[in-house]
C-alpha cells in the first residue's frame, strides 16, 4: 500500500451542498447588502474563501464579514439538516478503510463550519481526521502545507 491516509475535500467532492450553500448565499447577501442576487451568481465562487465572495458584494468590515461567514453556514444548516453524500461515496469510504486505510477531510472551512455542514452526515464517523483552517478567509490548506509522512503537518499563517 503506497499511501496510507487520504484526505477529501468536502463541499461537491463528497456531499453535494450545491443547493444549501447557493441558497443561504442568496440569503445572507441580501440581509448583508440589500442585494438581490439568484443562487446561480454562487457558482462562480464555488470553492472561493468567503471573505472574498463577501468583498466582491461589498461586504468590507472585518466585523461584518466575520458575522457574515458565521451567519452564511447558518442558514446553510436551516435550509438542510445535513448535505447528502454524492452517490457511492459511502460505500466508496467504507471499503477504503477496510482496506486499511486512514481517512479524513481537508477543507477551507473552520472546525466550527465544518461541524454545521458536515457533523450530521453519515459520512463523518468514517472521515475522523480533519484538516481546516483557523480562518475561512485563508482558504483551504495548499499541497505543500499538508504532507502525509505516517502524521500530516499543517502549516497555517
Amino acid at each position: 500500500m503506497k499511501y496510507k491516509f487520504i484526505l477529501f475535500d468536502v463541499d461537491g467532492t463528497l456531499i453535494d451542498s450545491s443547493e444549501a450553500l447557493s441558497k443561504s448565499f442568496v440569503k445572507i447577501v441580501k440581509e448583508m447588502t440589500g442585494q438581490d442576487v439568484t443562487p446561480e451568481k454562487y457558482a462562480p465562487y464555488w470553492g472561493v474563501p468567503a471573505e472574498a465572495l463577501f468583498r466582491d458584494y461589498g461586504v468590507t468590515d472585518p466585523a461584518k464579514l466575520l458575522y457574515a461567514e458565521r451567519k452564511w453556514g447558518l442558514y446553510a444548516k436551516e435550509i438542510r439538516e445535513w448535505n447528502p453524500p454524492f452517490p457511492g461515496i459511502e460505500d466508496m469510504l467504507k471499503e477504503l478503510v477496510r482496506r486499511g486505510y486512514i481517512l479524513g477531510v481537508v477543507t477551507s472551512k473552520t472546525n466550527e463550519a465544518l461541524d454545521i455542514d458536515f457533523a450530521p452526515s453519515p459520512l463523518n464517523k468514517l472521515l475522523p481526521n480533519r484538516v481546516t483552517t483557523r480562518f475561512e478567509r485563508t482558504g483551504a490548506p495548499q499541497n505543500h502545507q499538508v504532507r502525509a509522512d505516517g502524521i500530516p503537518i499543517c502549516n497555517f499563517p
